[in-house]
Formats: structure tokens, sequence, C-alpha cells
């Protein structure tokens, strides 16, 4: 039987992944929607009339506005395979896969090179979080699973001890 705190902690970072697809298929859905269907005067239009004052948004829009077509649906696209992804890592660590703590360790830990990166190029709170929480989610399963494998072993040497 796996400990309480152990299924606690699985979870938790099951439910930050179904954050994570939701952000990402909104970001996706976002972009496809914009490439296709939106003009760019509808959308600078809506973000005036939203938060004329916000920063955030502005730049947001500056950035969609100076990307073309192209880009946009590659950014969707790529969006709703990562999103695929997130759901995959995130049904195998609720269901307490050992698999999925693996894939959350290799997929999770590819992203913090880039988010440093990002943090260096210029600094946000909300990319220092990002880094710090997939950070601690890249510690915290690389040590249940060094502890897991470790008490798999011990219990291996004892039953061949008991054995022979």
């Amino acid at each position: 039987m796996k400990k309480p705190h152990r299924r606690l902690g699985l979870a938790v970072i099951a439910f930050g992944k179904l954050i994570q697809v939701l952000l990402v298929l909104t970001a996706g859905s976002a972009a496809l929607l914009f490439a296709n269907r939106v003009a760019p005067e509808s959308l600078q239009h809506w973000a005036d009339a939203t938060a004329p004052e916000s920063e955030f948004l502005q730049g947001l829009v500056d950035k969609v506005l100076g990307t073309d077509n192209k880009t946009l649906a590659i950014v969707g696209k790529a969006s709703f395979a990562y999103a695929a992804l997130f759901v995959v890592e995130g049904v195998g660590l609720w269901l307490e896969k050992t698999w999925a703590e693996y894939l959350t360790v290799i997929v999770t830990g590819s992203f913090i090179p880039f988010e440093l990166y990002g943090l260096f190029h210029e600094f946000s709170v909300v990319k220092l979080v990002t880094l710090v929480l997939n950070g601690a989610v890249v510690v915290y399963l690389t040590v249940r699973i060094v502890v897991d494998r470790r008490a798999k072993k011990q219990k291996d040497t004892k039953a061949q001890g008991a054995s022979a």
C-alpha cells in the first residue's frame, strides 16, 4: 500500500498538469483563432476596451499582431500536442503509475533550461514561480523514484535471503 503523503503529492502534481492542460489548450485555441478568423483590428479593439492600462495584455496583443498566421497556426497545433502530453502525465500520476513519474521528470526537467533562459532574458515573477514549481516537481518525483527503487531492492534482497 502506498503512503498517503505520496498519493497527495502525486495528486497535487496531477492537478497541476490539469491546470497546464487548460492553459495550453486556451493558448492554442487562441493562436488558431487569431491565425484564421480574427482581424488584427478587432483584437486590438478588444484589448483596448477590456484593459487599456494592462501592460501584460497590450504586450501580448503586440506579440500576436507581430506574428504571421503560419507561425500562429504552428503554435496552436503544437499547443494541442503539449496538452495531450500533459494529459498523459496527469492521468498517469493520478493513477500512481511509475512510468508517469519518469515521464514527468523527463518532460518537466527538459523545460527548465528554457525557463532559466527566459527568466534571465526577461525577468518576471510568473517565470520565477514557474521555474520554482517545476524544479520542485522534478526534485520531488526524483526523490520518490530513488526511494521506491531502494525499497524495492531491499525487498528483493530480503526475499532472496529468505529463500536461500
